[in-house]
């Protein structure tokens, strides 16, 4: 009888193709259109150590532009979804294509060569770096950024997160106001995924970057080694870097700082979220039709944020990617995005977590880490995927679906930490996981 049944759980299934189909049409289309030639890049601004604005440690600043295939309407600029030849209303299983009429698009670049690698005579080991919530590529510029490229011979390159940049915050405006235009948001993001693996081959190609004369030492010989590239990114760059560096062909190891996946788990439980539902309730005043909205619309963020792709980065891998080791840094107590999710990204992952997860009485799981294997530390090994927490000594998050609002923010902070720095330093160029904590729970310096 009906009334002796129990629902005991529901779900939504999706198949590759229906959601990563479309990035990897663009990438492999965009990549056998460049073939071995690299990205046309244009140099705007350089400055140097004692320029005005020049930041502290970074010897050379390069800035400027490249140019990526585009598979956006019109210019490829915010509010554009993806070009198609035909109409995707007939022809459902319909790929992008590069748009005729536009087909190219100039993104911009920074690149930061720090005076480590100036005054030393090894060649810099080369990072893409993703930045935070709707922001910018001169995040590189951070002092977190800066320490870590002086302090392992690091050059830092970012271009924006095209989709989710400050030059898209009128766009996700006037989607919070309107989801039937939330598509054209998805729709650039795979564009901007696409724009990072073009900066990525850029970096690494022997006649890309490597071959311009701020490269360059005085002798000739190239300031960076190009034979390896890895990623680094945090907050929205540890979300989004999670899609990059499963569809990248070049990336070989990640490291996410402060990770999640699933936009629909992540917004309610986010301080960062406050303004922007602020936008969207006069809209959709209802809390449940808000509730309902964002969970729907995950169907489509799948396609251009690392929930869609998390299940291919360690196995299962997509054609032409091989496994990326990854490492994720989490931060105890964080308002802006929930450890909650790096956990849930971590079991996908088959990530092992270092234990003590935190100090006794710190952590409120029955079982702190639960699911995922404790992490040994090899000797000299090849280290798989790891995530580890720093507990800075805020206040823990609430178990309910809401922002945690008491004390302080811990986002910033594992960041911010030298030993932090040194453990990622470690998996990213020597492939291996060093414990910087003895054996003890992780702790970072709260950044004021």
């Amino acid at each position: 009888a009906t009334d002796d049944l129990y629902l005991a759980w529901d779900f939504t299934t999706a198949s590759t193709e229906s959601v990563a189909g479309r990035m990897l049409a663009i990438r492999d289309q965009a990549l056998e259109q460049m073939g071995d030639v690299p990205a046309a890049v244009t140099v705007t601004n350089v400055t140097r150590t004692g320029d005005p604005d020049q930041p502290e440690g970074i010897a050379i600043r390069v800035e400027g532009t490249y140019t990526v295939p585009n598979f956006l309407t019109g210019d490829g600029s915010p509010g554009n979804a993806f070009h198609y030849d035909v109409d995707p209303a007939d022809e459902p299983d319909a790929l992008p294509t590069v748009n005729p009429d536009h087909p190219t698009v100039e993104a911009p670049f920074q690149c930061n060569i720090p005076d480590t690698t100036v005054n030393g005579t090894e060649p810099a080991h080369l990072v893409i770096y993703g930045h935070g919530l709707l922001g910018r590529n001169t995040e590189i510029n951070a002092s977190n950024v800066r320490a870590m490229s002086n302090e392992h011979n690091v050059v830092h390159c970012a271009t924006k997160w095209a989709g989710m940049s400050e030059d898209d915050i009128p766009n996700a405006v006037a989607s919070l106001g309107d989801f039937s235009n939330f598509r054209t948001m998805v729709d650039r993001l795979q564009q901007g995924i696409l724009n990072q693996i073009v900066l990525g081959r850029l970096m690494m190609h022997p006649d890309g970057l490597a071959a311009l004369p701020e490269f360059q030492r005085a002798d000739g010989t190239p300031l960076i080694e190009t034979g390896h590239l890895d990623y680094d990114g945090n907050s929205q760059g540890g979300i989004m870097g999670l899609a990059l560096i499963a569809v990248s062909p070049d990336i070989d190891r990640a490291v996410l700082g402060v990770p999640g996946m699933n936009y629909s788990l992540l917004l309610p439980r986010s301080v960062d979220f406050d303004q922007y539902e602020a936008v969207m309730v006069p809209a959709y005043p209802n809390v449940l039709d808000r509730t309902l909205i964002i969970a729907m619309v995950q169907m489509l963020w799948d396609r251009g944020e690392g929930a869609g792709y998390a299940q291919h980065v360690t196995e299962d891998n997509y054609p032409g990617v091989d496994p990326v080791p990854t490492l994720l840094h989490v931060a105890y107590g964080d308002h802006q995005v929930t450890e909650l999710a790096a956990l849930v990204e971590a079991r996908t992952l088959g990530a092992a977590i270092h234990r003590p997860v935190a100090a006794e009485g710190r952590w409120a799981e029955v079982e702190p880490g639960w699911g995922l294997a404790s992490l040994e530390y090899p000797e000299g090994g090849t280290a798989g995927s790891a995530v580890v927490v720093w507990d800075s000594g805020m206040e823990p998050i609430p178990f309910d679906a809401v922002p945690p609002r008491v004390g302080d923010d811990s986002h910033e902070d594992p960041r911010a930490d030298p030993d932090a720095r040194v453990q990622k330093a470690a998996f990213l160029f020597d492939g291996e996981l060093v414990d910087v904590c003895g054996g003890q729970a992780c702790t970072a310096d709260h950044r004021e």
